[in-house]
């Protein structure tokens, strides 16, 4: 009879495992064509051909400008439309996580951002797929569009309106990094953060205990970024993973250029027996190079400060995980 409970256990674990699928972000112009009334909206601007997302884009951004008096959101929808039309330009790159224990373990890790530290991500702009019912920190966490540039270039995306300086706060620089995050919360509103590597040197949000959904995302796809690195991209897999992926109505595979980002290997520690005391699980830890040793030979050309390597962590099943295996 155990055998039999066993037997099922796994039947519906292997199930659960094949029915995994993923869904990919969603654009402004996609959010529009899933609606009928978005479609006829369109057909009744553009006609029956296809719209570019540029087109698409001016068209929204004069509407809001005309008809808005909240700046706030419409500075906040420029950028959104701005940097999904410098996505969609450069191929539309899209990461999937091959699980969702490696959305789990990018929350968790601890990050030492302190001092000079650079980020070199995968692509300058991609998307994040996560696998679908991937439940983080309490939030159900969806695709999100990821931008690595300065305040200047971000700024530049908004096209539409003033010069670059007028949009900015007078306290920032524009050459500063930003981290940027969009995406649709758990009740299915656009939400967006802009962060530069400065604002993320926070205790809270690098140990990952916010509890703040915005945080919780912003968080994922910042180490996802480290991890890559720590890597040095060896677990960044050209093409899509061999789950389904749901596409926007009109789009194709060929839309976008996927990578599948490959979670971490279990290998048991040397002696392969038990441990004698019960081992707490360790989270995850990236640690930072700094100093100038870690940036010759191979990495001359390397970003000062964009060298991590992962700490291991240890679970309480005696199994050791390392970026290195």
């Amino acid at each position: 009879m155990k055998n039999i409970n066993k037997e099922n256990k796994r039947t519906q674990t292997n199930q659960k495992e094949s029915t995994m699928k993923y869904e990919m972000y969603e654009t402004k112009l996609d959010t529009n064509f899933k609606k009928a009334s978005g479609r006829r909206a369109l057909k009744r601007v553009f006609g029956k051909g296809p719209i570019s997302y540029s087109d698409f884009a001016d068209l929204i951004a004069m509407d809001m400008l005309h008809s808005s008096a909240d700046f706030d959101n419409v500075i906040e929808n420029l950028t959104v439309l701005g940097l999904e039309k410098s996505w969609i330009e450069s191929s539309s790159p899209v990461v999937f996580l091959e699980n969702r224990e490696l959305a789990q373990t990018l929350f968790e890790a601890k990050i030492d951002v302190s001092g000079a530290v650079a980020l070199e991500p995968p692509f300058k702009q991609f998307a994040v797929a996560f696998p679908t019912e991937t439940l983080v920190n309490g939030y159900e966490i969806k695709s999100c569009l990821v931008s690595i540039m300065t305040c200047r270039e971000i700024f530049e995306t908004h096209h539409y309106i003033g010069d670059v300086e007028d949009l900015c706060d007078e306290n920032r620089d524009l050459d500063d990094v930003c981290f940027v995050v969009n995406f649709k919360d758990s009740a299915g509103r656009g939400a967006i953060a802009l962060r530069t590597l400065p604002d993320l040197d926070d205790s809270s949000f690098v140990t990952g205990e916010s509890a703040d959904e915005i945080d919780t995302v912003l968080k994922i796809a910042f180490t996802l970024c480290i991890y890559n690195s720590a890597t040095e991209g060896e677990k960044l897999v050209q093409g899509y993973p061999d789950s389904a992926v749901k596409l926007p109505k009109g789009k194709t595979k060929m839309s976008y250029q996927g990578a599948t980002l490959k979670a971490t290997t279990a290998k048991k520690s040397a002696s392969g027996a038990a441990s004698p005391r019960k081992i707490k699980h360790r989270i995850p830890y990236f640690r930072n190079l700094k100093a100038p040793r870690f940036y010759q030979g191979k990495h001359k050309d390397a970003l000062p400060g964009s060298r991590w390597v992962w700490v291991r962590e240890v679970d309480i099943n005696n199994s050791m995980n390392t970026l290195l295996h």
